[in-house]
Parts: structure tokens; sequence; C-alpha cells
């Protein structure tokens, strides 16, 4: 009975780290694929930027051009920064004044990146551009 209990419990073992190392290997080409798809996006983007088109017709859906904006955190260094340079601390009515002032100098960050939209059925490599 124990030497079937010790084969099961190889067998187990086995099989683990067998899917570990399929699991390891995919990871590893599933890293590949997003670092290939990062850089056309960035080559896809600079051609788009570059040729003012907004949206590219491909099988199944859309590509599209897209810019989010939000605005950056208040780090430390960027509250003292403005707090000297508003000067309004002297007046302790003027924090109302001084919050608004940093939140209207913390400026704003924007983020372009690719939107598909639709799924094809089955993938096809033609695009057109509109």
């Amino acid at each position: 009975m124990q030497k079937q209990v010790d084969q099961q419990f190889e067998n187990m073992v086995n099989e683990w780290v067998d899917l570990d190392d399929v699991e390891t290997n995919a990871k590893k080409e599933l890293k590949n694929l997003r670092d290939r798809k990062k850089l056309l996006g960035q080559q896809i983007l600079h051609y788009i930027k570059s040729n003012n088109i907004h949206t590219v017709n491909i099988p199944g859906g859309t590509l599209k051009y897209c810019v989010s904006k939000r605005k950056p955190s208040i780090k430390k260094d960027t509250i003292r920064e403005n707090l000297l340079q508003s000067h309004a601390l002297k007046d302790p009515r003027a924090i109302d004044s001084v919050m608004e002032y940093i939140y209207t100098s913390n400026g704003v960050v924007e983020t372009e990146y690719l939107k598909r939209t639709g799924r094809p059925k089955d993938y096809e490599t033609t695009a057109s551009i509109n």
C-alpha cells in the first residue's frame, strides 16, 4: 500500500514539475509577445500621429488613436515648491487659495494609446486606413 501511495505521489510531483516548466515557458513566450506588441504599438502610434490618422479599419472592427488625460500625483517636493512660489501662507485664510494653486499648477499627463474595437471571428492581417 505504501509503495502505491509513494508512486502516486511521485507521479503528482512529476506532473507538477512538468506543468511548472510549461507555465514558465508560456510566460516567457507571453512576455516576448507583449514586448513585440508594445514596440509595434509605438511604431503605429508614431505613424498615425505623423499622418493625422484617427481610425484604422481592421478585420472585425477598428483600431483607434486615443489620448487620455489625467492629473499626475502630487509629490511632497511639488507641494513644497508651489507653496514657496505662491507666498500665500502668510495669511491663514489663504489655505483655499494655496490648495487651488497647487491643484491647477500640477498639470495634466497625457497618455496615448491604441484602442481596438470588435473582435474578428477569423484573424486576417489586412487593414485599411481611413
